[in-house]
């Protein structure tokens, strides 16, 4: 397995107010850093791997769903997975908080291969109860932070997050007609961290 570290809380997203003498807005910008980060098959993520910060709008992402993530998904930043910084990308959010990324709606992190729900496509989907969209701008100097280690339970959809190992690993996409089975391994996953913990 391959670490990275760096001095940064393991996955946040900072909004800072903007100065635009046109247009207030906020800057987002998400990082990743001290976190193991896995494929399913137990190998480190790989250079290159994907990952955005968006919104599905009013469309809740599922495991029986997954073949419409990719026409419902609205990216705000992108970046990739690199050695050297884990993923790091930063987009702008203007004042008028345009759909889908309407004040209290979800935030998404998404990582992904390929956005095809095709068999064997590599995974992994998360937010927080507390990542939703702000009021943009938030204010003269008041940025915002959401922090995977430190905003509260984590919601993942695909993949698994391990807060206390600071770790995560994406979910391979089954054949058609197995999503079930992968909810199954969402749920047992979830259950055997609450035994651990218990």
């Amino acid at each position: 397995m391959k670490k990275i570290q760096t001095s940064v809380l393991p996955v946040m997203a900072c909004l800072i107010l903007g100065v635009s003498t046109a247009v207030a807005s906020v800057s987002i910008t998400a990082e990743s850093s001290s976190y193991t980060a896995e494929l399913s098959n137990g190998s480190a993520l790989p250079e290159g791997f994907n990952f955005a910060l968006g919104s599905f709008g009013a469309f809740s992402p599922t495991t029986a769903n997954l073949s419409s993530w990719q026409t419902n998904w609205t990216a705000l930043a992108t970046g990739t997975w690199t050695s050297f910084d884990d993923f790091n990308f930063s987009g702008i959010l203007s004042d008028s908080n345009p759909a889908p990324f309407t004040v209290g709606g979800a935030a998404f992190v998404w990582g992904y291969d390929s956005q095809l729900a095709t068999t064997g496509s590599e995974w992994i989907l998360f937010s927080n109860p507390n990542w939703n969209w702000p009021v943009s701008p938030v204010g003269p100097g008041v940025p915002v932070t959401w922090s995977l280690a430190n905003s509260g339970p984590t919601t993942v959809i695909v993949g698994t997050v391990d807060n206390g190992n600071s770790s995560f690993q994406t979910t391979a996409i089954p054949e058609p007609g197995t999503t079930c089975l992968l909810a199954l391994a969402a749920g047992s996953g979830i259950f055997l961290r609450l035994r651990r913990r218990g």
